[in-house]
């Protein structure tokens, strides 16, 4: 077994209520290089801070992201926690690092469950490392509450904790709860989801573009149908195509999602733990994955697909996944539900 790097040793300790089994295997799955956590050092960043918890505003947060590039913290030696009146807007190519070995690193950012904390304006760039982001909430119509994406935005993740945040608002079908990417990319990486809220995508929403999730965590995300029969589909993670019906005559589009675990995740119509929806030429590759005690409810329409996985539409490949204890509140398939035709 590896031994585990102090960057992963926040997320166990998080996950410790459950069996030490899964625990120990998640070590295994989620070990991270040493020196993961560094900007390399060609890179001239930001600093926000001049050592004092005092100095580390949003004031000085927002005049370093307008200058985009690269920004770290200088906040102390303890964790520090910003918290933002309005959403941050990313018009320029941006990495945010908050620093420290833990997973989540030393900077808190918080919306505050007022506002959603980072909107990209359209085909920008977003790398998140070594952060909290939480408490984010859109109040006026979801599509992420810690991030929004744009349209073809890029957006990286690593080794960062998203928890607590709100894309419910509105009611709209784009109301991912942490993440929403509109035909763009999303690349998530030994990264820990908990405790968010949409209405389509718990923890991560992607319209027509490329994913990848791969070392990461999902525990206790859900969707809610907001009373819509259209509404209410994958407690952790929403696909709907991978790229290749929104981008005509471009190469099929790729979602994978490898070496991950969802736990406890809830949907109210399809995919307790995941809705993996396609168009062909896309493909879909899940392996050496976890999916274990989510729950699908059904929805005003009576749906209820899918208490671990909703996957169809297209070509998929399915290798090495423990599906265990998920549940259909109504209809069959607690495990995995399969669906070769065009979506309800």
């Amino acid at each position: 077994m590896d031994t585990p790097s102090p960057m992963w040793r926040g997320m166990r300790q998080r996950i410790q209520a459950f069996r030490v089994g899964i625990i120990v295997l998640l070590v295994c799955l989620f070990s991270i290089p040493a020196g993961f956590s560094h900007i390399p050092s060609v890179y001239a960043a930001t600093v926000v801070g001049n050592g004092t918890p005092e100095s580390c505003t949003e004031n000085a947060l927002r005049t370093a992201v307008a200058q985009g590039g690269a920004i770290v913290f200088d906040c102390g030696s303890n964790s520090h926690t910003i918290t933002v009146s309005d959403d941050i807007v990313i018009s320029r190519p941006t990495t945010i690092d908050g620093g420290g070995s833990q997973q989540g690193g030393r900077i808190i950012i918080s919306g505050g469950n007022q506002t959603r904390v980072f909107r990209m304006e359209d085909k920008q760039s977003l790398t998140i490392r070594n952060l909290t982001i939480r408490d984010g909430k859109e109040p006026g119509f979801g599509s992420g509450g810690a991030i929004n994406g744009g349209w073809r935005g890029e957006v990286l993740i690593e080794n960062s904790i998203f928890d607590n945040n709100d894309g419910r608002a509105g009611n709209h079908e784009q109301g991912g709860g942490a993440v929403f990417v509109d035909i763009g990319n999303l690349t998530i990486r030994y990264s820990l989801f908990t405790n968010n809220k949409g209405i389509n995508g718990g923890g991560v929403h992607i319209v027509g573009g490329r994913l990848l999730i791969e070392h990461s965590v999902f525990i206790n995300n859900q969707t809610e149908s907001g009373g819509s029969t259209i509404h209410g589909n994958g407690g952790a993670v929403y696909t709907d195509g991978a790229g290749s019906k929104f981008n005509p005559g471009q190469p099929a589009g790729y979602t994978t999602i490898r070496s991950s675990v969802f736990i406890g995740n809830r949907a109210e119509k399809t995919g307790g733990a995941m809705h993996l929806w396609g168009y062909e030429p896309d493909r879909f590759l899940v392996e050496n994955v976890i999916v274990k005690d989510n729950l699908v409810v059904k929805n005003p329409e009576g749906l209820a697909e899918g208490g671990g996985i909703y996957i169809g539409g297209t070509t998929f490949e399915l290798h090495n996944i423990t599906i265990s204890n998920n549940t259909s509140r109504y209809q069959a398939a607690g495990c995995i539900f399969i669906r070769p035709a065009v979506p309800p």
